[in-house]
């Protein structure tokens, strides 16, 4: 999974000690100083078609619909089927937050905050640099951003 804006600003300035001590409660501490993230003009574009414009303050790439602590993301993604999933969310409200994390924690599926696209394909510019994470290491900040779909790149060998 890929994050940008949000979630990589979380995960930069989550507390490695307080980590240590307290395990994953140190991502609220961390969550509670990101309320105020201020969000981003992102135009997007999914494949060759869809394109679009929209604030917002997380934008997430992944194949898989659940992720570390069974926390569903993505509910309609299949790891397998040669497709990636673009979530953009823009709480601006207390209530948008709250919807937000309802989703985080699996408790609401939709919400007019957060909109979800699947391809093969997407290409991702924001109007200023914004922190971005690859499964939850941080790795710098950008402004254009670009996923794309390897078939057949992965082969799992597994005991059944």
């Amino acid at each position: 999974m890929a994050g940008i804006g949000f979630d990589a600003a979380l995960m930069r300035d989550t507390d490695t000690w307080l980590k240590k001590t307290v395990g994953s409660a140190a991502y609220l501490v961390a969550f509670a100083q990101q309320l105020g993230y201020r969000p981003r003009v992102v135009r997007y574009r999914v494949d060759d078609g869809h394109h679009a414009q929209r604030k917002a303050v997380l934008i997430l790439v992944g194949n898989t619909r659940s992720l570390q602590g069974g926390i569903d993301l993505f509910p309609d993604a299949l790891v397998d089927d040669g497709r990636l999933d673009l979530l953009l969310a823009s709480p601006r409200t207390l209530a948008g937050w709250a919807r937000m994390l309802a989703i985080v924690v699996g408790r609401l599926r939709r919400t007019k905050v957060v909109e979800y696209h699947s391809g093969e394909r997407f290409v991702i510019d924001l109007d200023s640099d914004a922190p971005w994470e690859l499964d939850g290491d941080t790795e710098g900040t950008g402004h254009h951003f670009e996923f794309s779909v390897l078939p057949g790149a992965l082969h799992i060998i597994a005991n059944r």
